[in-house]
């Protein structure tokens, strides 16, 4: 079960960035009273495949782990969502069309889909917002395409990276310090390569001087420049 609490937005990490950042305080005041607040434990299903949708998570720290199951039971990770994101559980044909995960302890906002819709056609200022979160999410799936099926293996784990450099600094966390919870099975998996091909890329980026690997989960980017270079093509590492 997860743990339920009502909504505050008084210091709140994601009304800073994501979807809550270009609210005023009006609409900030209607979202907060339709919502609740979940704290999510480690390892939780939060939704899964082919489920009714019920409801939409504004993320207010943590990281989920968004994923698809191929016909024959294996698993792809399509999306790593963090502060200020939104796990919207809908789908054209009724059913939610992902399986979300809780990578570590998760705080949340929660509003029932029915609430946000009726809420956005009073609103027109939540309605851009929204779409403007669903624009922000057809972006990263058009980027990842691109990774995907044009990007070398190291471009790849450079621009993984960087993705995550860049939210820390929308949090105003330090950008060279990252803190990533996910194993390197999970990153390759997302990256469609092997563990050992990642595992490989970041030793070579620490042998490089690029980054520095104080702990398992952590990455320090020592040259974000190099690390930038590598990402768009203009240079590489020995990884396949």
């Amino acid at each position: 079960m997860f743990r339920v609490t009502p909504a505050t937005c008084a210091g709140c990490a994601a009304g800073k960035i994501g979807f809550c950042a270009n609210l005023g305080d009006t609409a900030i005041e209607l979202i907060a009273g339709i919502s609740r607040t979940l704290r999510i434990g480690k390892s939780r299903i939060i939704a899964r495949e082919e489920q009714a949708p019920m409801s939409a998570l504004v993320l207010r720290s943590g990281v989920i782990k968004v994923s698809h199951t191929l016909f024959d039971g294996r698993q792809q990770i399509v999306d790593f969502l963090t502060t200020g994101d939104v796990l919207i559980q809908h789908e054209g044909n009724g059913k939610v069309s992902v399986t979300a995960e809780a990578t570590t302890d998760v705080d949340a906002c929660e509003v029932s889909l029915a609430d946000l819709e009726a809420l956005c056609n009073d609103t027109p200022e939540l309605a851009q917002s929204m779409l403007g979160a669903v624009l922000c999410e057809i972006g990263r799936k058009n980027q990842q395409v691109m990774m995907l099926g044009r990007k070398r293996a190291d471009e790849r784990v450079a621009s993984f990276l960087l993705d995550f450099s860049e939210r820390a600094a929308r949090r105003g966390a330090p950008r060279e310090r990252l803190n990533l919870p996910m194993s390197r099975a999970e990153i390759a998996d997302y990256l469609s390569l092997t563990t050992e091909t990642v595992s490989r890329a970041f030793s070579l980026l620490r042998a490089e001087g690029i980054v520095r690997l104080p702990k398992p989960h952590q990455v320090e980017i020592c040259d974000i420049s190099r690390l930038q270079e590598i990402a768009g093509g203009g240079a590489h590492l020995s990884v396949r």
